[in-house]
């Protein structure tokens, strides 16, 4: 079992588990922790993880017909899913279209490509267990000095030890990888590569599903969409129409929040709405 995980995703697993162990004794953190779990099990929340998982479950099934299949490729996607997918999905929501292709462009960056090759070829366990707590504190000191004026010199000097350090493991990698090329499995390196490429692209729907699916949550949160405030009889006729005139368009989902929605009152009569959504279809 060990053998499917690289050394580095064992060291950090095993120091997660001690992060969490250690807030979970804390008496005075234990009320905090326990309420952010409550919170991340909101069933509006858990109702769209169980949707962008049942997505990627869909996709690594039809992927599994492939003749080049392996099981062992499956420790990837979960990891993409879990630590990606289901991110980049709920972050779609309020972006706009350039959202959609930063999600596969940022893919073939250069930090992407690196971030690849020093993933996958790792150190001993030893050497991950002593490198992970310091990339950790570098990275905390950093983000902790980041823009306040009274720490900029602190801020340059770690992002110079973080760079530093950051090359010497690039360097110590390549030469691992240098050392073991002959023994490497191309192929499957390759299929290491592409994997979170093509998840990222067929990952593009989902994520502008969910996005649609929030904005009309958001629109329908407003008193006179609300069948709690206003009249459950039109409050259902509006949201009727709404779905009808925007149907999937995000665009027109952005619009008619804006310049329709905005216009409605507690007062506002069945005619008088009709009137609204006339200048909108013309407008769009």
């Amino acid at each position: 079992m060990f053998e499917l995980f690289t050394t580095r995703e064992l060291a950090i697993s095993v120091y997660f588990a001690l992060f969490v162990i250690y807030l979970l004794w804390n008496k005075k953190l234990r009320p905090d922790v326990l309420k952010l779990i409550k919170a991340a099990f909101q069933p509006a929340l858990v109702k769209m993880f169980f949707v962008v998982a049942c997505y990627g479950t869909s996709i690594t099934v039809v992927l599994s017909f492939l003749p080049f299949w392996k099981n062992t490729y499956l420790k990837d996607i979960i990891i993409w899913i879990v630590f990606v997918g289901v991110p980049v999905s709920f972050s779609a929501v309020n972006k706009n279209s350039d959202y959609y292709k930063s999600m596969i462009v940022n893919n073939f960056a250069v930090s992407a490509i690196l971030e690849f090759v020093m993933g996958t070829f790792t150190f001993p366990l030893i050497v991950e267990f002593i490198i992970q707590p310091i990339i950790a504190v570098l990275f905390v000191f950093q983000a902790f000095s980041d823009n306040k004026e009274e720490y900029k010199a602190v801020n340059k000097f770690f992002n110079a030890i973080i760079t530093i350090f950051g090359l010497l493991l690039l360097i110590l990698t390549i030469r691992k990888i240098i050392i073991q090329g002959k023994h490497l499995n191309h192929f499957d390196l390759l299929i290491a590569f592409l994997t979170p490429i093509v998840f990222s692209v067929v990952f593009v729907p989902i994520a502008y599903l969910i996005a649609v699916y929030a904005k009309y949550e958001e629109i329908f949160c407003l008193y006179w969409f609300n069948s709690k405030t206003t009249e459950q009889s039109i409050a259902k006729s509006r949201r009727k129409q709404a779905i009808k005139i925007c149907g999937l368009s995000y665009k027109k989902q952005k619009l008619f929040k804006t310049t329709c929605a905005m216009k409605l009152t507690v007062n506002t009569t069945p005619q008088e709405f009709e009137s609204i959504i006339k200048q909108f279809k013309q407008k769009g």
